[in-house]
C-alpha cells in the first residue's frame, strides 16, 4: 500500500459510515477518492471532502488506487470487496463481513488468493478495556473459562425507519447483524469457538419498531426513502460449544430497562466482569495468601483521554471515531508491511457470520434472510 507517495484510498459507500472513513483517511493525509451509485451522495461528498467521485468502482482502479473501504450497506460487501480483492488491493471491510453466511464465504475465498491484505473493521477488539481483558485470558488468570454473558443494549436505539439498516434484503438481520457481530467477534476473542457451536437456543423480537419515541437521537441510519422495517430490534441467544462452554448474549436497540455494554467471564480460576460504557474491569478471584478470601481487584490498562466522548446523560460513551481510526491504523500498517492483521481477519469474521445464522436458524425468524 502506497510506496513511496501518500497511499490512494477509495471509499466505497458514501453514507454516514464512509464518510467516518473519509475522515480518517483524510486526516491521515492520504489521497481520497469515494464511490457511490447514488448521485446525490457523491455530491454531498465531494462538496465536503474536495475530492472526485463514481458511480463504478472499476473506474478508481484505473486511478491507481491502493487500497478500498467497503462501507456499503452490507449486502453490496461481497461486490465491492471480491471485485477489488480479484484486482489485488489491500481491503477493509466494514463489519460485518456481508449479509449472509453464504455471501461472507465468497469474501473470504477471493481474500486467500488475492495478493492484497483485507481486515474486516470489528474495532472494539481496539478498546484498552477490551486489550487489558485479552491479556488476561491469554496469561491464564481465570483457569478454564466456562461460560460468558454478554449485554449490547440500548434503550433508544432503534435506527430511521426505511434506512437500510431495517432492511432484512440489505442489511440481512437487524441488531443481531449490527450490534451482535460486535459482541460475537469479542467472544471469539475470549477464546470461544464460534466455528464450533453445538446447539443454539435464539429468540429474536420486533417490539418498538414502529415507536417513534424508541428511535434513536439526531435520526441514527440516516434518511429513509421507505417504511421499511422487516428486522428484529432485540435477540436473546444462549450458544453451547463442542468444547463445553457456553455464553448467552442479549441485544437490543431499544428496550424499557438499562442502557448496557458489559461482558462478565466465568472461569474455574476466577471471573472477570469488563463495563465498556463506564471503562471498569473488574477481576473476581481469590487472596493467594487466604484462599479462603475472595478479592475484587480493579484492572486499569494505560489510559487513553481520546477514548470517551464528553460525558452525556448516560454516562460516559466510548468514542468509537477513535476505535476505528485505531483499525484503520492497524490496516494501513499490514498492508505497508504486506502482513495478514492479527485482528479482525476474513477467517474471524466468517466465524461471527456462520454463529449469525446459526442464532437465526434457533430463533426460525422467516423474516430474516
Amino acid at each position: 500500500m502506497g510506496g513511496e507517495s501518500s497511499p490512494h484510498v477509495g471509499v466505497v459507500g458514501l453514507g454516514e459510515v464512509g464518510k467516518a472513513y473519509a475522515s480518517i483517511v483524510a486526516d491521515l493525509g492520504y489521497d481520497l477518492v469515494g464511490v457511490d451509485a447514488d448521485a446525490n451522495a457523491r455530491g454531498e461528498f465531494e462538496r465536503e471532502y474536495g475530492v472526485e467521485t463514481y458511480d463504478d468502482l472499476t473506474a478508481i482502479f484505473e486511478a491507481e488506487i491502493d487500497a478500498v473501504v467497503v462501507s456499503t450497506p452490507n449486502s453490496y460487501h461481497e461486490v465491492a470487496a471480491v471485485q477489488s480483492l480479484e484486482a489485488d488491493r489491500d481491503t477493509f471491510i466494514e463489519k460485518p463481513l456481508a449479509h449472509n453466511y453464504e455471501s461472507a464465504q465468497r469474501i473470504v475465498a477471493a481474500a486467500e488468493e488475492s495478493e492484497g491484505v483485507c481486515m474486516v473493521g470489528f474495532y472494539f477488539s481496539f478498546f484498552e478495556w477490551v486489550e487489558a481483558l485479552k491479556a488476561e485470558i491469554d496469561a491464564g488468570r481465570f483457569g478454564e473459562i466456562t461460560h460468558v454473558e454478554g449485554r449490547y443494549l440500548y434503550r433508544r436505539g432503534v435506527p430511521r425507519r426505511g434506512s437500510w439498516y431495517t432492511s432484512s434484503e440489505l442489511a440481512g438481520g437487524g441488531v443481531l447483524q449490527d450490534k451482535g457481530s460486535f459482541m460475537l467477534h469479542l467472544l471469539a476473542s475470549f477464546g470461544f469457538p464460534l466455528d464450533r457451536i453445538e446447539s443454539v437456543a435464539a429468540k429474536t423480537r420486533t417490539n418498538f419498531a414502529h415507536e417513534e419515541s424508541y428511535s434513536a437521537a439526531g435520526g441514527w441510519g440516516a434518511e429513509g426513502r421507505e417504511d421499511i422495517f422487516d428486522v428484529e430490534d432485540s435477540v436473546s441467544a444462549f450458544l453451547e460449544f463442542e468444547d463445553g462452554k457456553t455464553a448467552t448474549i442479549e441485544t437490543a436497540w431499544a428496550l424499557n430497562g438499562r442502557r448496557e455494554h458489559s461482558y462478565q467471564i466465568r472461569g474455574t480460576e476466577a471471573g472477570a466482569y469488563l463495563d465498556m460504557d463506564e471503562a471498569e474491569l473488574t477481576v473476581h478471584g481469590i487472596d493467594e495468601r487466604d484462599p479462603g478470601s475472595i478479592v475484587d481487584t480493579e484492572v486499569r490498562p494505560g489510559f487513553s483521554e481520546d477514548v470517551f466522548e464528553p460525558e452525556t446523560a448516560y454516562g460516559f460513551v466510548i468514542d468509537e471515531q477513535r476505535l476505528r481510526r485505531r483499525a484503520f491504523e492497524t490496516f494501513c500498517r499490514c498492508a505497508a508491511a504486506d502482513e495478514r492483521p492479527e485482528r479482525g481477519r476474513p477467517e474471524r469474521a466468517l466465524a461471527v457470520q456462520r454463529a449469525i445464522a446459526d442464532i437465526y436458524d434457533a430463533a426460525d425468524d422467516p423474516g430474516i434472510v
